[in-house]
């Protein structure tokens, strides 16, 4: 019977020179085993490195075939090395060949920094032998690299279900290794490039599309092609948003905590089983030809967090009758001309379930006219628009409809008595009143309260949205100010 050696360390750990050797965990015999528990912090102090002075950390270095070496740390994994010279401090994962299928582990369940330091791998064997670092928190924990030494190296990375690794900034430079995320694992990443700029390592990349993926950067992020077309969760923790470059599927969970999801052309389809949470004005999708997708339950409203750019949140909240797959965007484009008597805010929402049923269809536009005498939910359909009275509450607009596909929101003022928007001497822009015969003009809102009067043009860019009556000396007549 075979004992497996374990020497374990209640403490930290902290190595500050080596000299000219090395400090090795292990060096068990051919085909034995031994396992390092280090129940702290493992500190790796080469701040006063120097070429006499050297400061080496390895699990081993011996060339005897089929050993394996298991390395814990319970605590932070701290290495810093001194900017003169990063080969003065080296952190190993393995120095010796270990032939065979001999391994080489270290299991972080902490967080882990190394700077101005050098990272060597010599476990390296195709035969079953690997060299590897293992992220085993249940829980996030942080991998930090600043100025590696230049000297390529397989620094092997394994993440494993339950670790949120949040890699920040940090690039895989110099590693030749692989990068793996298992199932049920997670990533987060501030790198302005996404994932192509953390990983940089020239292995092989295995992003598991059960895995979990977070942006949380301050500056504009993509995605970048690593990204896999089907991600378990995705979450946004970024104001300056985020742009997933292709078409994408979340199975389980959308979190939009911060910032926008541009998604451009390209569809997001949230899974049948899946959901969204936290869209807000803070936080949405901006739509652009790609579409919005989510299944939606008989009788149970849906939001659709969308907007049409960056500082316009405009969502949609659907109710179905029939339970149904639906496709929503909205952009800023009015399908046609606005008919006579009616006024129209400039979002333009594309609606297509997959199984059409009468839907209740609330749309709320990030601004909105004010009402005249009834509010209206277009749905232009035949090449012409068909207004039914909506229900308007803030600015959310609500009708039900059987068709679909665009559809608008605004005003109409059928009933008013004063139908006719011109006037001799006077002309509208939509911006500015004219007054070329500077007559005295006299504007009022529609609860007939005067906004202005003025023998000049009148600038009418500060007043509210909506309908105005200009009345002078030779008559009257009606204007739109919908910008």
């Amino acid at each position: 019977m075979s004992i497996t050696p374990i020497i374990t360390i209640r403490g930290d750990v902290t190595v500050k020179n080596t000299g000219s050797g090395r400090w090795q965990f292990g060096g068990p015999a051919a085909s034995a085993s031994v396992t390092v528990n280090i129940g702290g912090n493992l500190v790796i102090d080469g701040s006063a490195s120097s070429a006499t002075a050297l400061v080496s950390v390895t699990s081993n270095g011996t060339s005897n075939a089929n050993t394996h070496i298991v390395v814990n740390i319970q605590g932070n994994t701290i290495v810093t090395g001194n900017p003169a010279n990063n080969a003065w401090t080296n952190f190993s994962i393995s120095r010796g060949s270990q032939g065979g299928s001999g391994t080489s582990t270290w299991n972080f369940y902490g967080n882990v920094s190394v700077s101005d330091a050098q990272i060597q791998n010599s476990t390296t064997t195709t035969s079953g032998g690997l060299g590897k670092w293992v992220f085993a928190k249940s829980g996030t924990q942080t991998l930090a690299l600043s100025n590696i030494n230049s000297t390529a190296a397989p620094f092997n990375i394994d993440v494993l279900s339950g670790s949120n690794l949040n890699i920040g900034n940090s690039t895989l430079t110099p590693s030749s290794g692989f990068f793996t995320l298992n199932p049920g694992a997670g990533i987060m990443t501030s790198h302005v490039s996404g994932l192509n700029g953390n990983l940089t390592n020239t292995g092989a990349k295995t992003l598991n599309t059960a895995a979990n993926y977070t942006f949380n950067g301050s500056s504009a992020q993509v995605s970048g092609a690593l990204m896999p077309a089907i991600v378990n969760n995705l979450t946004i923790n970024n104001t300056a948003g985020v742009s997933p470059g292709a078409t994408l599927t979340v199975t389980t969970a959308l979190g939009l905590q911060n910032g926008t999801l541009n998604i451009g052309a390209y569809d997001l389809t949230i899974g049948a089983a899946g959901s969204i949470s936290g869209g807000s004005a803070s936080s949405y999708i901006v739509t652009g030809a790609g579409k919005l997708i989510q299944s939606v339950a008989a009788g149970a409203p849906k939001l659709f967090p969308v907007g049409s750019s960056s500082s316009s949140y405009d969502p949609a909240l659907l109710t179905p009758t029939d339970a149904s797959l639906i496709a929503v965007n909205v952009g800023t484009t009015l399908p046609a001309a606005v008919p006579s008597n009616y006024f129209y805010n400039e979002k333009v929402w594309d609606i297509t379930p997959e199984s059409p049923s009468a839907t209740v269809i609330t749309l709320t536009p990030s601004v909105a006219m004010s009402t005249i005498i009834s509010d209206v939910i277009g749905n232009y359909s035949g090449g012409v628009y068909v207004n039914k009275v909506a229900v308007k509450s803030g600015n959310a607009y609500t009708a039900t409809f059987s068709s679909f596909s665009p559809f608008v929101t605004g005003t109409t003022d059928l009933g008013t008595s004063v139908v006719n928007n011109l006037m001799n001497g006077v002309t509208f822009d939509g911006k500015t009143i004219r007054n070329a015969d500077r007559q005295a003009l006299r504007v009022f809102d529609t609860a007939g309260r005067l906004v202005v009067s003025s023998k000049a043009d009148i600038n009418m860019s500060t007043q509210a949205k909506g309908i105005y009556i200009v009345k002078a000396e030779n008559g009257m007549m009606k204007i739109a100010l919908t910008k």
